[in-house]
């Protein structure tokens, strides 16, 4: 369906008359009606418990106990005013400290650059890819690093991350890493490696409240020593500035890296093993395979098993029962999954509403084998 145009003339460009517009999709088998009707355990238990939204809820009581403590709010006419769209040098200053203390760069990053499974990822395979591409007549100009990945979970060993940061180099590939969960790793087998720490002369994008669990305050960091960049960046800045009064209560946050150390990293990762445990274990006992996560607020779960054939439709049906039954997780394919794998994420709430939705998740289940097996029958009796 493409959008409306009168007389057959349209005020839309060619190339966003290309974009398909799927209301049924959105409103019937995306996360919009999870977030329209979202579950709360005493003032809206009816509604939605989404586990498909890439959120975190694990630290909701540490974060209102934290903020609450920053001192009363106290503008002046500076908030009235523009101001650095691409970030006070003040906030710059303390964030470039934040990140130097948590990526551990081989050199402190100065704020000033801001003017085994079938899932593995191996650099033969991206090198694969990209000189494909390149043999179409087609150039590849970028490759984006996503590090701990989404929806895996999974953490890509130095070696990987150098053979690719080489190959990049070699094919002059600008490389893009994206390290939004890199404090979310859990697993204490598992060893984050920052491309920060192997050199910093690429791009990096962090986008530093998701991993905060603060979604909300919609911010986010790109740290380049690519002047040209900089300066093309600063001077878009304010199409996409980060709201001045976000900047002052976030300086007063990163500061304070000590509380960090000693109060939210350890309690996150404690509850996010926790939650995952419970998660993870609790689909083995429904006799699905999942990924198996390192890092991160999600895995991918194989229910192809219950979906014969698990074709699109079959997916759309049972998202509908899901649905039904109060409960949401989303369909492989919007991370270019096959049909029948499902991203769960397993951090939007603690304690009894996880259990909750886990339950609905079960319950969904059974009814889809129910109905699927009285279809079955009746098409033998047929």
């Amino acid at each position: 369906m493409e959008g409306p145009a009168e007389n057959g003339i349209t005020t839309l460009s060619q190339r966003s008359q290309k974009i398909p517009i799927d209301l049924d999709y959105v409103y019937n088998y995306s996360s919009w009606p999870a977030i329209q009707n979202e579950y709360h355990e005493t003032e809206n238990p009816k509604g939605i418990i989404n586990f498909g939204t890439a959120v975190s809820g694990l630290m909701d009581n540490v974060w209102l106990e934290r903020l609450n403590a920053i001192p009363v709010y106290e503008p002046n006419y500076k908030h009235f005013r523009y101001y650095q769209f691409w970030g006070s040098d003040i906030f710059r200053q303390k964030l470039a400290r934040f990140m130097t203390h948590f990526f551990k760069p081989k050199s402190p990053i100065k704020f000033e650059n801001d003017t085994n499974e079938p899932f593995d990822l191996k650099l033969e395979s991206i090198e694969s890819v990209a000189l494909e591409q390149k043999r179409l007549g087609k150039n590849v100009r970028a490759l984006i690093l996503n590090n701990p990945s989404n929806p895996l979970g999974m953490v890509w060993k130095k070696e990987l991350i150098e053979g690719i940061m080489k190959f990049c180099q070699r094919e002059k590939i600008h490389l893009i890493a994206d390290e939004m969960y890199c404090m979310s790793v859990f697993d204490k087998s598992a060893e984050f490696q920052s491309t920060l720490q192997i050199r910093t002369d690429e791009l990096m994008d962090a986008k530093l409240l998701h991993d905060l669990c603060l979604t909300s305050f919609r911010t986010g960091v790109i740290h380049t020593e690519n002047k040209e960049l900089q300066l093309k960046l600063m001077s878009g800045s304010q199409f996409q500035a980060v709201p001045l009064p976000v900047m002052d209560m976030l300086e007063n946050i990163v500061t304070d890296v000590e509380w960090f150390d000693k109060v939210f990293v350890p309690k996150n990762h404690e509850r996010l093993r926790s939650c995952y445990n419970k998660a993870s274990s609790f689909m083995d006992a429904l006799g699905i395979a999942t990924t198996k996560t390192k890092a991160g607020v999600f895995f991918l779960a194989d229910f192809r098993p219950y979906l014969e054939p698990p074709t699109r439709d079959n997916c759309k049906a049972f998202i509908k029962t899901l649905y039904k039954n109060g409960v949401y997780i989303t369909p492989g394919w919007e991370m270019r999954a096959e049909p029948g794998w499902f991203r769960i994420v397993f951090t939007p709430y603690f304690g009894k509403a996880l259990d909750e939705g886990l339950m609905r998740l079960r319950t969904a289940l059974h009814e889809w084998q129910d109905v699927s097996q009285k279809v079955s029958l009746n098409n033998v009796s047929n």
